[in-house]
């Protein structure tokens, strides 16, 4: 499968440049792109493609694939991007089942936080009516002080340069 090969490389490239736990520039940066490029292959893809390469997905890919989808929340925060806000959400939904899904439900609040801020939409992904869909839709649907993005550990400051980005308090 070419996009597993891809998404390979990149993933090595990434944990050799520490991706997860650099800040955050600008712009997107050249592997946040060629991620964003195997997000884009990856929703054309159908159900039965997708399955098989859930299976072939590694945790530390899975992890990495978290990392992007963080980036993507600060991102679609600063740009009011609903390609970042949704390629974000698609690269949680791989995660699905590889991570646990209280590592996911973490990063869910600062979702929730740009979808409020820059009135950007969950509806492509709950439209697909998977197993990701019902787990966006069940935390959608939890009571307001139970996604906000203090009570995962959140806020939202801005960096050195002046740019909003969501920090962890722990």
């Amino acid at each position: 499968m070419d996009i597993i090969y891809k998404l390979n490389m990149v993933i090595e490239e990434v944990k050799k440049g520490h991706y997860g736990v650099m800040n955050i520039p600008l712009q997107l940066t050249d592997t946040d792109l060629l991620i964003d490029e195997i997000i884009e292959m990856y929703k054309n893809m159908n159900k039965e493609e997708k399955g098989e390469l859930k299976k072939s997905i590694s945790m530390d890919t899975a992890w990495q694939l978290l990392c992007y989808a963080i980036r993507m929340a600060t991102y679609s925060l600063r740009l009011l991007s609903q390609k970042c806000f949704t390629n974000g959400l698609f690269a949680m939904s791989i995660t699905l089942g590889i991570l646990d899904e209280r590592e996911l439900l973490i990063v869910m609040p600062l979702y929730y936080d740009v979808q409020k801020k820059n009135s950007l939409s969950f509806d492509e992904l709950l439209k697909r009516n998977d197993d990701f869909s019902i787990f966006l839709d069940v935390f959608i649907n939890r009571k307001e002080e139970d996604k906000t993005l203090e009570c995962m550990g959140y806020i939202l400051e801005n960096d050195e340069n002046n740019n909003p980005i969501y920090r962890r308090t722990w």
